[in-house]
């Protein structure tokens, strides 16, 4: 009886482990960049950006801009700070304007 528990206890456990293990794989992937950062662009160039928090699934800033194709800027540039307080007063704008 008592091994029988200890088995199913010990499968349980397991099963947590690969999920959990796997979770953390597949939160990797969540990023849009891959690493590799520009520190400066000309803004005529720029078509558009986005900045992404935070989140669950990746632990850092990101700040995708858009010209012919997508480029990450690092956050931690004077340009990327530039464009998180564009973006930030972009929300407050639109915040506002709901209420």
């Amino acid at each position: 009886m008592a091994s029988s528990i200890t088995l199913a206890v010990f499968c349980l456990l397991t099963c947590l482990l690969v999920f959990h293990v796997e979770g953390q794989l597949h939160s990797r992937l969540k990023c849009k960049c891959s690493g590799k950062y520009v520190d400066s662009l000309h803004h005529k160039l720029m078509t558009s950006f986005q900045v992404h928090e935070k989140s669950p699934l990746c632990p850092r800033v990101e700040i995708v801009a858009t010209l012919r194709t997508n480029i990450c800027v690092n956050p931690d540039s004077k340009l990327g700070k530039f464009l998180i307080e564009v973006d930030r007063k972009r929300n407050e704008k639109k915040t506002n304007h709901r209420i």
